[in-house]
């Protein structure tokens, strides 16, 4: 039986959510919306009893001294009459990053009847705005339509989920002219030279490529794992430099040659010795496109990807701390100067800076330096820049060799329909399209997770 469990602030107390979305909806041109309330809704797929739901509602999902709880329809937050009230929760298939922990705090509290978990955030808005307002708060404010969605009445909470069947299938790219074949390779952020490279490699093999095959070229090939530009050959004022990462910071590296440079360009982070006996490790990556898109989502994945890469250094080391660096058009900028297509600097500001903050909270990783820039030639794509540095022993910052037999751990939260092509969407040029185009690229963040495996490791 699906029970549904709704957490807010007690009546008397702000909850600073709802001061940020009723910000959010004044970024997006909408006055006439008034006040807005949230709550957070759970939905839990178990046969439990009313004692045990009480249980769960104060030990788990809420904090007694500030919040209340009900469950099976009663609602604790934002009384009738209202302009519109809604529950957005993710779609079928996408990774919910809290359903983990919901389960986990059940079995803590003595109830190990196992079942499945969800979660979802309720609005509630309060004014007068046009059905055409609403739906511009709801697609573009309050959720992202390529992962998530209102929970509808009459919705089924826990609906089976096909079963995968496997399917070998082949892209014919032989037959292909240079345009469609090209075509297809633009859909995966692959160049037109690059597409000719594929084709040219299985006419010799004697054999079309897998689906499978051509996603990971498109993702070993990609901006982000191989930094095409950095490679390239650029001209700037006349002068012609050779791959700008060889011919400038590796260059110049590798000829003062430092005995304290333990590891460096070689490994997901550089490591410097510290004091003889520990070294720190240091990683910085941009991570501009998705927070273009899905700025919250963008960051937030951003941040935790360098403490990943922390984590993969050598034999690995302990992320202690964060920094970064934001680049984005005026805040201030009007709104029909915005292009269509192109998210207001504003939310992207905002979105960057709350996806930062909150991955950093639930690690328990502070951000000990940071910068800002606001400059018009952000406008279509910021400048989101996440570093982490860790320490580590001084023993421990050569990368393991790896012998055949070995065996390898996969660590990491659940996957779902999220984060597909995210790499390959790093190698495309943004257009008016993007924002709705790409925005399930993102991957969503679970930095619960992550935080145990800091720890596991």
């Amino acid at each position: 039986m699906a029970h549904r469990i709704e957490v807010g602030f007690r009546s008397e107390l702000d909850d600073p959510r709802e001061a940020g979305v009723l910000a959010g909806i004044r970024d997006l041109g909408v006055r006439s919306i008034e006040a807005v309330s949230v709550s957070d809704v759970y939905w839990l797929d178990a046969d439990l009893t009313s004692a045990e739901l009480d249980a769960i509602g104060a030990r788990v999902l809420s904090d007694t001294v500030a919040q209340v709880f009900a469950w099976d329809g009663t609602q604790v937050r934002g009384s009738e009459p209202w302009l519109r009230a809604l529950v957005v929760t993710y779609n079928r298939g996408v990774s919910d990053p809290l359903e983990a922990t919901i389960l986990k705090g059940i079995e803590d509290v003595g109830i190990s009847k196992g079942g499945r978990a969800r979660s979802g955030v309720r609005y509630v808005l309060y004014g007068s705005a046009s059905t055409e307002q609403i739906d511009l708060v709801t697609t573009q404010l309050l959720l992202n339509p390529i992962v998530q969605h209102v929970f509808q009445g009459d919705e089924d909470a826990f609906p089976n989920e096909p079963m995968y069947e496997f399917s070998l299938r082949r892209v014919p790219l032989s037959g292909l002219s240079e345009s469609d074949a090209s075509a297809i390779g633009a859909g995966l952020g692959l160049s037109p030279d690059e597409m000719k490279t594929i084709r040219r490699h299985y006419v010799a093999l004697g054999r079309e490529p897998t689906d499978v095959e051509l996603e990971t070229l498109a993702q070993t090939w990609s901006e982000h794992c191989v930094h095409k530009t950095f490679k390239a050959r650029i001209q700037v004022d006349g002068e012609t430099i050779d791959n700008l990462l060889r011919s400038t910071i590796m260059r110049a590296t590798r000829a003062l040659d430092k005995s304290w440079c333990l590891s460096v360009f070689e490994d997901n982070a550089g490591v410097i010795d510290f004091d003889g006996d520990n070294a720190v490790c240091f990683k910085v990556e941009t991570h501009n496109h998705p927070s273009a898109v899905e700025p919250y989502g963008g960051a937030a994945t951003g941040l935790g990807g360098v403490v990943r890469d922390i984590l993969g250094t050598g034999l690995g080391a302990r992320p202690i701390l964060n920094t970064d660096v934001f680049c984005f058009a005026s805040p201030s900028t009007p709104h029909d100067r915005v292009p269509a297509g192109i998210l207001h600097p504003r939310r992207v500001f905002k979105g960057v800076r709350a996806g930062v903050a909150d991955y950093c909270n639930r690690l328990g990783i502070p951000t000990a330096n940071g910068a800002i820039r606001f400059d018009d030639r952000y406008m279509g794509n910021p400048l989101v820049f996440c570093g982490t540095v860790g320490i580590m022993p001084t023993w421990a910052a050569q990368r393991g060799k790896q012998q055949p037999g070995d065996l390898v751990v996969l660590l990491g939260g659940r996957t779902g329909r999220d984060g597909i092509h995210g790499v390959t969407f790093a190698s495309e040029k943004l257009d008016d399209t993007s924002v709705n185009r790409s925005r399930s690229a993102v991957q969503i963040g679970n930095a619960i997770v992550e935080k145990r495996t800091i720890d596991a490791l």
